[in-house]
């Protein structure tokens, strides 16, 4: 077999990193807020990526790309997909608050396990019986407890209170820091 063109003069790690991100990106929202998702996404990009560097590079001159180069590739593209792509791809999620199997290709649905059963009534009648609002208001409760607990330690530390002290102590946005401080402070 002779080399693909397009791959000749293209470096084979930037060619490898092109690749694994494309998929990297259209796979990365089936493992955010499942338990262990950071850890399951890098083992699988590492996975596709060792298999994309057997299937890219098996007859390339230089051959394949060492283990060691694969894997630091493959970890790069997997942190900084899960921690910073937003994607234009919109995943829907159904009322389970999982993924729409549906709407997903053969091998993204094949992924993620179908709930069977007891798990699927009772995740159905979770979904259904909290609407919109009340996952808003529940969300919007939960971040105002992180944001007083927040203040409490750093006034307990004599910090200045700032939006951005406060939402770095309390691991939410600065706009919801802020909104929160301006509303306490009886601004907004």
């Amino acid at each position: 077999r002779r080399l693909s063109p397009g791959l000749a003069s293209y470096g084979r790690n930037c060619a490898l990193f092109d690749r694994l991100r494309a998929e990297a990106y259209a796979h990365v929202a089936l493992f955010r807020g499942v338990p262990g998702g950071r850890e399951a996404f890098r083992a699988w990009v590492e996975q596709r990526a060792h298999a994309l560097n057997q299937a890219l590079f098996r007859d390339h001159p230089k051959g394949l790309l060492s283990p060691r180069e694969v894997h630091h590739t493959a970890k790069s593209v997997a942190k900084w997909t899960y921690d910073r792509y937003q994607g234009g791809r919109v995943y829907a999620v159904s009322s389970t608050g999982r993924p729409d199997r549906s709407r997903l290709s053969p091998q993204a649905r094949a992924l993620i396990p179908p709930l069977q059963g007891e798990e699927l009534q009772g995740a159905v009648q979770t979904g259904a019986s909290l609407g919109g609002r009340k996952r808003g208001s529940r969300r919007r409760q939960e971040a105002e407890e992180k944001l007083t607990e927040a203040l409490k330690r750093l006034q307990s530390r004599d910090e200045a209170i700032t939006a951005r002290a406060l939402a770095r102590e309390a691991g939410v946005s600065p706009t919801t820091a802020s909104n929160w401080l301006k509303r306490m402070r009886g601004q907004g």
